[in-house]
């Protein structure tokens, strides 16, 4: 990872985003860019400065302390030896997120969440589900105030299809960055009952397809009456970040998670 992309509103739970991105960053000296979105009249960002203190002060003010605030973060990372750039967009949506993250080859983007109660104010809803859905680099949702880093491993949710093979390799990639191992389960529910033999056979194919064997700690089939309440429970033991992959569609398993679960969130789009 060499830049790392944090969208923020400058609340608690965004702050608690940039602190993980700080984590990671220190791990491959990575650069940490901080985004910040705001809704203002068209007339004052084409205006002089001059016509924008005379016209719009209270928009003036407004975007003077948004600054204030990024440069606080900015700060911050500097004191921790860490690399940081600001930037402000102006009546912009979640798409210029995923445009900056390719204009500026984003390596990953940490977002904060308030949990199973929303997400965070600026991040209300579908913005943050649009992000999730077309991110094309790995999106990590933080959520509660439990601590979970330094991280003890990574817990993967999959069905283990082929076609998901490539987004875990992602996840791969991400647990080697930061040496620590992967425990890979399918939650076997009633609904969507699987022989163990064969999901088993698919878990097989993962593992060699990725030729990391050490970073797998172990597979496991998870039986629970309820996939979130199985996959809660499995964590609260194995692990404490979840890695789900994505096809990238509204009402997803992973934006279920994401939504529903106190924990944070490792999506990646395949």
């Amino acid at each position: 990872m060499k830049k790392i992309l944090v969208p923020t509103d400058f609340s608690a739970c965004a702050d608690r985003a940039a602190e993980v991105a700080f984590e990671l960053a220190k791990k491959d000296q990575a650069e940490v860019h901080f985004i910040h979105l705001v809704d203002i009249p068209v007339d004052w960002v084409n205006l002089v400065e001059t016509g924008q203190n005379n016209m719009y002060p209270d928009v003036t003010a407004k975007v003077k302390e948004i600054n204030d605030q990024l440069d606080v973060r900015v700060n911050k990372a500097a004191a921790e030896g860490i690399s940081s750039k600001k930037f402000v967009f102006y009546n912009c949506n979640y798409k210029y997120i995923i445009e900056h993250v390719k204009n500026f080859n984003c390596d990953f983007v940490v977002m904060g969440s308030h949990g199973s109660s929303g997400l965070t104010e600026w991040f209300i809803g579908s913005n943050t589900q649009r992000v999730v859905r077309t991110s094309p680099v790995p999106v990590m949702v933080v959520k509660g105030d439990k601590p979970f880093l330094p991280m003890d491993a990574i817990v993967f949710s999959s069905e283990f299809e082929q076609d998901t093979l490539q987004g875990f390799k992602k996840v791969v990639d991400f647990a080697l960055a930061l040496g620590v191992k992967i425990h890979m389960v399918f939650i076997n529910t009633p609904g969507n009952f699987t022989e163990t033999v064969d999901i088993e056979a698919r878990m097989e194919k993962y593992t060699s397809a990725v030729g990391q064997e050490g970073v797998i700690a172990g597979t496991w089939v998870y039986n629970a009456f309820d996939f979130e309440k199985g996959l809660v429970t499995f964590v609260e033991t194995h692990g404490s970040l979840i890695a789900m992959v994505t096809h990238g569609t509204k009402g997803s398993l992973t934006e279920r998670i994401i939504n529903h679960v106190d924990l944070p969130v490792l999506s990646v789009l395949f």
